[in-house]
This record gives structure tokens, sequence and C-alpha cells, in this order.
């Protein structure tokens, strides 16, 4: 009945801790965990109580002592609690007058769960079939407060300490290095650790286990080290040597020092997302940092490159200068994901991967971004659940894009979506920018707009003409993005922009947002020199020297837009990529598939328009283009697979082969040893698009590759396998996908689970759960659910990957959905509403959903539930919608050009 003093969700700005030193004693038998910590605080401005955070931990004693001040220590005389905004409110008989410091003592008691959230519990079971457990810790965005009580907001940075009592045959790390080791209490030790660098809650870790390492030093005498269990020891050397080589390159580009003298790099078995982090201790899911020659695949490979990256950018972007409130997420997302590929294309420059930026982020952040219920880059949030929401494809992706400017040898091509394109209007000056902002923020706090600032200040003296504070504005705080429309008459060039969303039979938002555009282009008189103007309002024109054929917007895809011509202008790029597709970039092949595309789903290009431009593609050779295709015919064969066009469906299939079959013969089922990079990737996609198609060749392979596959991963009859078809290089990366498992019978499926069960392999085990579960077979599908609700043999992290292949054909979508309706509340206990499986599995059902009713019975089912109004449930929802009003717009047109 007492009203909770403190009303908002974010705690007063009157006090601010400025120290803790904690200790923790866990007990993995009990499940459960007894700790103390000391808050150093400094009342800025007189308080009647201490307001902090805490969730689910029963606090025991709170007491309150002067530092520097002879005095005895005050208990607490009163303790409030908030469920709502996990905060408590402590009172004391002292007045807390301004500018005093004193150390807030709290004793606490808290449960160990497989939650994969706060500090939490792992198992797996060792070479020699011992079930052992380890403690680990995942505190972003807001749970530190459930291991510890503390001040859980970004911008109250601090020191911390940590000693950490355990058994004997365990080991502690954190985010510093270990200062001593004492004897404890019977058969336990107490680890001590040196104070961290000021930092925020979130990025505290700490992990109790019987890891075991490899480490190497840096050039500048940081100490790197790798974690796994013990039979993975000898998967760590590549995530070793690329973390070296990595961290080396940022300390040179950001021209600042990594701050800490060691960084730990740890395989955590139960993990939620891909990484973590956390300042000189970053966790990683298993499959995103271990790789071993034998079994992984070239994919697997560049994933682990590419997670290290964005981790260890983070220790910059994040770690050192951090968002001061998660409005600003992408300040720590889009850097890092801006960063990534830069640190991956300095270590690894033959990859050439570059190119591929697009397809892994960009039509992520586009899908996503389509939507009404998208969310500017810039955002508010109010509470825990919000602030979840927000680690989505806008903060990651949106802030990152292709750019193909030169700067220096040490980033000649990098991405980030809007920041690409002021790289594209400023080049070296933008950096000159961003290593300022970085220095004078460092151990502290940033808002958007400071970035901003310092840009802007690098550049004026090269860029006076550019409102650049104006233009990023326009970027940050506005939701979706841009379509440009053209048209062309004889030299005068003619622009519009609109927000580009996709027509659904709801109700659209009005929208009259207006962004500032750096457009470049390149046309049919000048093909090589791309020329760049900035577009400030709804509408604009400009002259051309010359009568041209055509032009083509965003040059290499250096903007975050999508571009449509008129129909003239559109039957003349399409003729000349069709005559001389070598005229346009790699790039530019790609994004003019996917404007093609895009452009025929909002009905202002006809399909057999977009159609006739992938004629083309069967002279194409390079990745990225192809891929683009394909996710776009993709989307129309899937939507023929919903609405039981099989007549039609088979007739794409025909159309894909007509496509593939050189490239096809060229690259499948051969010996891919001396393929270059490009050619081993597109072995994978193209075989695996083939045998999807039904592809007479591939069929025919089916049973022999299926027991070649279940052959190969026997690891002790790898040897024997080097006379076979397939060879070892080519059977981790392409096998799982060309062999779906209703290829085989039930003695094989069950044999793929036995040892899916039993392999201590993480990327095997992906690759066999995303077999296995494609069955079409009932009683398999309903035993994998079993299995997934047991959660003993499938892991919680793996759950949205099951689901995912359960939801691949018309038999295991709509049982699955119906499992996730009728057993809901058990699953939501696993995995929170608000994480990222939870949003991949109700994505990945209502995927196959078009029928108006069944759209609107999922809303009402989530509207009971209480989440209707989540975005990522909007969002899913929204695009059934969108899908049904396509099916209703275009597939009679698809059907006759078919």
């Amino acid at each position: 009945g007492v009203v909770f003093p403190w009303q908002r969700y974010r705690l007063p700005e009157n006090i601010e801790p400025t120290g803790y030193h904690l200790h923790l004693h866990p007990n993995f038998t009990h499940q459960n965990f007894t700790g103390h910590v000391s808050i150093n605080i400094t009342i800025v401005e007189s308080a009647e109580f201490v307001a902090l955070h805490t969730r689910e931990n029963k606090i025991t004693s709170v007491t309150l002592t002067p530092i520097n001040e002879k005095g005895k220590s005050d208990k607490a005389s009163k303790i409030l609690y908030c469920l709502n905004t996990e905060m408590m409110a402590i009172y004391f008989e002292r007045k807390l007058k301004a500018w005093d410091h004193y150390t807030l003592s709290i004793h606490f008691t808290g449960n160990l769960t497989f939650s994969l959230g706060g500090f939490y519990l792992s198992k797996y079971k060792n070479e020699k079939g011992k079930e052992t457990v380890i403690g680990t810790t995942q505190f972003e965005p807001t749970d530190a407060r459930g291991a510890f009580p503390c001040f859980d907001e970004p911008a109250f940075k601090a020191n911390f300490s940590l000693s950490m009592v355990r058994d004997k045959h365990l080991h502690t790390l954190f985010n510093t290095p270990l200062l001593s080791t004492k004897p404890h209490l019977g058969n336990l030790e107490m680890d001590e650790f040196q104070p961290t660098v000021k930092m925020s809650t979130y990025l505290v870790a700490f992990i109790v286990s019987d890891f075991v390492k490899i480490s190497n030093t840096t050039s500048t005498g940081v100490e790197v080290s790798v974690y796994a269990s013990s039979d993975k020891l000898n998967q760590l050397e590549y995530a070793l040597h690329f973390s070296c080589e990595v961290l080396s390159y940022f300390e040179d580009l950001f021209k600042i020092p990594f701050p800490l003298p060691k960084m730990d790099l740890v395989a955590v078995l139960d993990f939620a997302a891909g990484a973590m982090e956390n300042w000189g201790l970053v966790t990683y899911r298993e499959t995103a940092l271990l790789f071993d020659p034998l079994t992984s695949s070239v994919k697997d490979k560049q994933w682990v490159a590419l997670v290290i990256a964005h981790e260890l950018s983070h220790q910059w972007f994040g770690n050192l200068v951090t968002m001061e409130w998660w409005n600003d997420l992408w300040l720590n997302e889009g850097f890092a994901s801006f960063m990534e590929f830069s640190g991956v294309n300095a270590v690894e420059p033959g990859w050439a991967f570059m190119s591929e930026f697009p397809l892994r982020h960009e039509l992520r952040a586009f899908s996503a971004d389509s939507s009404n219920f998208t969310h500017p880059i810039s955002v508010n949030v109010s509470n825990s659940k919000e602030i979840n929401e927000i680690f989505d494809n806008i903060s990651y992706d949106k802030g990152k894009q292709i750019c193909n400017k030169s700067l220096t040898s040490y980033i000649s091509v990098f991405c980030a979506c809007i920041i690409s394109m002021l790289v594209d209007l400023l080049g070296d000056v933008f950096f000159q920018g961003v290593n300022k902002y970085l220095d004078t923020y460092k151990f502290s706090n940033a808002v958007n707009a400071d970035l901003i600032q310092k840009v802007t200040i690098a550049a004026r003296s090269s860029h006076s003409n550019i409102d650049i504070q104006a233009m990023m504005k326009t970027w940050t705080t506005l939701p979706g993005f841009p379509l440009v429309d053209v048209t062309l008459n004889e030299k005068k060039v003619s622009l519009l922009q609109s927000r580009f969303i996709y027509p659904s039979s709801n109700n659209q938002l009005s929208c009259s947002s207006v962004w500032q555009i750096p457009l470049s282009y390149v046309t049919s008189v000048d093909p090589m020199r791309p020329k760049k103007l900035l577009m400030e309002g709804k509408s604009t024109s400009f002259q051309l020297p010359q009568n041209v054929k055509w032009i083509k917007f965003n040059h290499n895809q250096t903007g975050y837009y999508k571009v449509n011509y008129d129909m003239t202008m559109w039957s003349n790029l399409i003729d000349a990529v069709l005559t001389h597709p070598e005229t346009f970039s790699v790039s530019d092949r790609s994004s003019l598939i996917e404007d093609a595309f895009s452009a025929a789903r909002l009905g202002k290009l006809p399909y057999n328009e977009a159609f006739r431009l992938a004629g083309y593609i069967s002279r194409e050779t390079m990745y990225a283009p192809i891929v683009t295709l394909i996710n776009e015919l993709g989307y129309v064969e899937e939507i023929l697979k919903i609405q039981l066009e099989e007549d039609s469906r088979s007739l794409i299939h025909r159309f894909v082969q007509l496509l593939f079959k050189d490239l096809y013969t060229e690259l499948a089922w051969k010996n891919g040893t001396s393929f270059n990079r490009n050619q081993q990737k597109l072995q994978t996609v193209v075989t695996s698009l083939m045998c999807k198609c039904w592809e007479l060749i591939c069929t025919m392979q089916f049973p022999v590759i299926f027991h070649i596959f279940v052959d190969w991963i026997q690891i002790t009859l790898i040897k024997t396998l080097k006379n076979k078809r397939t060879t070892i290089q080519y059977q981790p990366s392409c096998m799982h996908k060309v062999i779906p498992s209703v290829h085989g019978p039930l003695d094989d499926w069950k044999h793929l689970w036995d040892t899916f069960v039993n392999s201590t392999d993480p990327n095997l085990k992906v690759k066999i759960i995303a077999t296995i579960s494609q069955t079409t077979n009932l009683d398999k599908i309903l035993f994998l659910q079993s299995e997934f609700l047991k959660g003993e043999n499938i892991r919680s992290q793996d759950a949205a990957t099951l689901v995912s292949g359960l939801t691949s054909n018309l038999v295991g979508g709509p049982v699955t959905w119906r499992f996730i309706r009728q057993r809901w509340e058990e699953i939501t206990k696993i995995h929170s509403v608000a994480s990222f499986s939870m949003r991949s599995i109700v994505k990945n059902c209502l995927g196959l959903i078009t029928d108006q009713g069944e759209i609107l019975a999922a809303k009402d089912f989530f509207k009971n539930k209480g989440i209707v109004d989540m975005k990522y449930v909007q969002q899913a929802l929204e695009k059934s919608a969108i899908n049904a009003q396509w099916s209703k717009s275009h597939l009679p047109q698809v059907k006759v050009w078919l």
C-alpha cells in the first residue's frame, strides 16, 4: 500500500556510483549463490533515499558507511521495492547531503537457472562423458541487476573488482587479470581480480568453469586467450590468430591503444545471441568462435571472423565510448557492424569480402525497415521490454552499407549504411571526426549528436556547403527509408522521393518524411565515373550535359535507398544488362536486380520485366548478384508454395534450372579444393538451389549423398572418404542443405539424431539439426517438438534453428504453429517474449500464413498473450498481410508469365 518514491523508469541522477567490489559464492549443486557488494557512492544532490536496481535477489542486509571520516555504519531503516521498474529505494536515519561520500554495503542471495540471462548455468558432457556445470553471465541490456544490486544504466560508469569463491577444480575469469588465489572454507578457493577501468554495468562479466585455453600476445603486448571446453582445444587456433591480428588493426585504426592488459574470448555452450562484447572477456556461442578444418565450412570460418571483428571493435565503440542511453544503441551496434567487415577485410584481404555486405546487412535492414512498425535509428525507450526490442536489424544493420571509398592502406572499402553515405561525401575527414569522437568521450558516454558534431567540425574546411547535422538528423530520427522515383525526358532528370513501404490489405501509415539523400549515379555515356548530388527536398531535377540511353542511381549501393525508374528507363537498363553486363559493377548488377523486383512488388514495374532482367544471370559468375536473384526468386517461389500453386511452382523451378544449368555443370559435385573463394561459395549455393528445384542429376544423387553425409559425420571415418565423389572440403559446406532429411529412411534419420545427441562439435550439430528438422514425417516432427520442450538434447540456443527447419514445409509449418500456441506458457518460460529466439520462432511460424482469417486468429492469440503491441509481432503479422496482398495483386500475372 506504500507508493514507491520514484515513479520514473530511469534512476534519479542525484547519486553516482564510483566503484564496486563484488563478492560472490555460487553453489552449482543447489543452483543458488550468496553475494555481497560494496558500492562507493557520491551524493551529487541531497537525497532522502538511495535508489538502485535489483531483480529477484533477496536482500539480507544493507548498511551505509561514510568514507574518509570516522563514524559508525548505519543500517537501512526502510527498503521499498518496485517490481515494474526493478528498483529498490533504501532509507537511512542519516541525512544524505550533497557531496558526501559513502560505501553502500548490500548482502544478498539469488538463484542460478539455465535462462541464458544474468548470472546463469550451462552444462555439457566432457570427453569422458561426465556432465560438467559452469556459471557464466549475459548482462546486456538490463540483466546485471539480476546478479547483484547496482545502478544498471549505461551512463552510471564505475570501476569494478571481483572476488569469487569456487571449487578447486574450477577457475574464474573476469574482465581483468587475476590478482591472487587464496584457500577458502574447506575444499574451496577464492579468486581476487584487478579493478576494471571505468565502465558500464552491462559490460561486467565473470565465468566459473573448467575451460582450457590457448594464448598469444599482440605486437603491442596485449595477452589474447581463447577458451573452450577441453575437447575443443584443437578448434581454437584460427580464432586466436584472427583475434590478435584484428585487435592490432583496430588499435592502429582508432589511434587509441586497447586499454586493458588482456583480451579473453570464451566459447559458451548455452548462449542466447551470437556473442557479447564484455570488456576484456568476450563471450561467444560456440559456432561463432570454433573452427575445425575437417568439419567446418568456408562459411563457418567467415562467420567466426565476422563475429570476432564485430565484438573486438566494440571494445572501442560501446565499451570505451558508450551510448548514454539505449535510444542511441546504433552508436554501439551500427559502428561495430560497420567495422566488422573492415576488420575481416584487413586480416583476410584475399576473401574480397566487401561485395557481400549488402547481402548480409542491407537486405535485412530493408526488410525490417519497410514495415509500418519499424523505428528510427535513434529511438526513445522507456522499459526493459522496449530496450530488448531495439536489438534488431535496424540498430545493427541500418548502421551499415557498402562504400567503395579508398581511404588508407588499412581501410580501402568498408561499410555502414548511413555512415557510408557520409564517407562517400566526406572521405578521410569522416575518420578524423570519428577519432576525435573516441578520444573526447573515452571512458565516458556520448549521444548521437556528439558523433555528428565531431564529424561536422572535421568536415568544415572541405565541405562547408553541406549541413551535415541537418542531413544526419533525417537519417537518425525518421523511421524507414526512401524510394527515389526517376524519370528522364531527353536531358532532364526528375526525382521524387517517398517512404518505401510494401502494400498490404491493412491501412498504411501516412508519411510525409523527407530525407536529405546523398545520391550517386552513372550513365550510359560515362559508366565508370559516378556523379554525386544531395537531394534535400521532396523532389528535384537537374540537366544532363547530353542525351543518354540510361542512368543508374545508387552507384555501388553506397546509399540507403531504393530506386525506381520510368518504364522507358527500366527497359533501356535491362537491355544494357542483358547485352553488356560487364558495363555495370558487381554491386550495381546486384542492386538493379534488387530494385527491379522491389519495384515489381510495389506494382511500379511489371513482373515480366523483372523476370526479363533475371535472364542475364546465366552469364553471371559473381556471388553477390547470383544470391540477390536467388533471394528474389525465392520469395516468389515461397508464395507459390503457400498458395499450393504446384504447377506454377514447378515452372519457376524449371526457370531456375535454365538460368543456372551452366554454372551447375561447372561447379556441382566436383572437388572444390582448386576453386577460388567465390567459386567455393557458389558451389554450395547453386548445388543447394538446383537440388531444391529437383534438378534430375541432383535428385539421382540423393540416396548416395545422403549416405555419404551420414558416413561423413562419423569423424573416425574421415580418412576413408577421401576417394568419395564428394570431397571432405565440400561436404560440410553443402551436404546439410542439399540433403533434406526427407530423402533418408527412418534408420538413417535416427542415426543422424543419435549423432546429433552424442556429438560435441557445435558446427556439426547445427548442420544436423538443420537437416533433420526439415522432415515431413509427422512422427518425427512431434518427436522434435517434444525434445524442444525437454531442453536436454536440443539446447535453448538452438530452438530458433529447429523451428526454422520445422516450418520450412507445409507439413511441419502448421503443426509447429499449433504446437507453439498450445505450449506457449512452457515455451516462454524458457525463451522470454523479448528474446532473439522468440522473435525468430514467431517470424518463422507466421511466415507460412497468407489467409486473412488465419492472420486475424494469430493477432487475437498474441492479443490474449498481451504482446500484440510488440514490434516484432506487429511486423510478423504485417508480413503475412503483405504476402496475402501480393498473392491477390501479382499471382495471376506471375502465373501467366511462368
